[in-house]
């Protein structure tokens, strides 16, 4: 099973909520069940075995976020999370079948397999907050950013206090255990010169450790590292906003940014993160590129071209709106072709799967960051927000206002 967290891309999270050969719930060791509600206002319910399950985010004419987990077979939900205005760190784990939540003092894991949902004792202190979760695919360690705040914090070094970040740690955690098995510190001297924050994680599909993002809070792209559970650190050099391909073996890079807070470079270059390879490139100076993201077999990446000279302006010409001619690179051949429609992208890649937010008769496609955090899909009109359908195929699973889709679990 296989969860593609698309960056720039789709779809859905089909989750298969059932084991294959009664696979054993995420324990945590002296840790009590949850219950039914939880303490956060968590709905659950009991799934159907093997049923798929869309997980997506929702909002609803208020800036309240929830997370549901969406039985497609039943048509019903089986998980409902209130995030908060703010949106609390979660994350989906493919063979693990299970999502965690930060709570703010603890961490939750819900079971998609019928399983009671656990707690991990990763208590906050006053003065830290988990920033980033990921569980692996098979749910069996998880790894957290975890920021200190200012009062944690010891004087900055002499010339940085305007530059100076809070210290970070990134941990690796037993699910099964709930027991720290390894911390790299944002202060080790493999990060001198990082730029960013720790930020969003992905894990390697063989579960050896992650492939972490600088997070700059900004249309600048930060740093880019590998981390692995040993403690080894490796720094990718990579231009721009790098958007990694599903199985971190590969990156489109040199996406950068050319103002007015819109992701956009003259430049693509795919290359092996492996080896350092470059695969394929297209770079031009007339036009504005801006990355969509990989296919769900990582062997193609889409994106747009705009018309872009020197001379546009962002308040008066707002270049970023004109409609966009999309193309694919074949990352194994370097081959570069028109693409056509978004639309007809996804239906070509995920066939009967493919999950938009239908607006009047209007299909919208949802899409990400290049760090692969989902970017917030709805129908766009005068005046407030109008209600869409997020439907996949022609099954309607939900209206609402806004819209994350998280991934899709094969």
């Amino acid at each position: 099973m296989k969860l593609n967290l698309a960056q720039g891309i789709l779809v859905a999270v089909l989750i298969a909520c059932g084991g294959e050969g009664n696979q054993q719930p995420l324990p945590a060791a002296g840790e009590p069940s949850l219950p039914t509600v939880d303490s956060q206002g968590a709905a659950l319910v009991a799934p159907a075995d093997l049923h798929p399950v869309l997980v997506y985010l929702k909002q609803d004419r208020t800036p309240d976020t929830t997370l549901v987990a969406y039985d497609l077979e039943d048509k019903r939900q089986m998980l409902s999370v209130p995030l908060g205005r703010g949106g609390s760190p979660y994350t989906v784990s493919a063979g693990g079948r299970a999502i965690a939540v930060d709570t703010g003092l603890a961490i939750n894991v819900y079971a998609l397999d019928g399983a009671p949902p656990r707690q991990l004792s990763l208590a906050n202190g006053t003065n830290e907050y988990f920033n980033y979760l990921a569980l692996s695919q098979d749910g069996k360690t998880l790894a957290v950013v975890r920021d200190w705040s200012e009062s944690a914090l010891s004087t900055p070094p002499v010339g940085q206090s305007a530059q100076y970040r809070p210290r970070q740690t990134l941990f690796f955690f037993d699910v099964a255990f709930n027991r720290e098995l390894k911390r790299i510190e944002s202060t080790q001297p493999e990060f001198a010169g990082f730029d960013g924050s720790f930020g969003p994680l992905q894990w390697l599909p063989d579960g050896s450790g992650v492939f972490m993002w600088g997070a700059t809070q900004s249309e600048r792209p930060g740093s880019y590292a590998t981390v692995l559970l040993d403690g080894t650190v490796t720094r990718h050099d990579l231009k721009g906003a790098a958007y990694v391909s599903h199985d971190s073996s590969r990156a489109a890079e040199g996406i950068g940014s050319l103002g007015c807070l819109f992701y956009s470079g003259h430049e693509v270059t795919i290359r092996d993160l492996r080896t350092g390879v470059v695969l394929a490139g297209v770079q031009t100076d007339t036009r504005a590129l801006t990355g969509v993201g990989w296919s769900p077999d990582d062997r193609e990446f889409l994106f747009e071209s705009r018309p872009w000279s020197a001379d546009l302006t962002c308040e008066g010409d707002r270049w970023w709106t004109a409609e966009p001619q999309l193309f694919v690179f074949n990352a194994d051949t370097g081959a570069l072709q028109s693409a056509g429609s978004q639309e007809s992208v996804y239906r070509r890649w995920y066939g009967g799967d493919a999950v938009f937010l239908d607006c009047n008769g209007t299909l919208v496609p949802p899409g990400r960051h290049p760090f692969g955090n989902p970017v917030s899909v709805s129908c766009r009109g005068a005046g407030q927000s109008p209600t869409g359908v997020l439907q996949v195929g022609a099954h309607v699973v939900d209206s609402g206002t806004r819209f994350h889709i998280i991934g899709m679990i094969e």
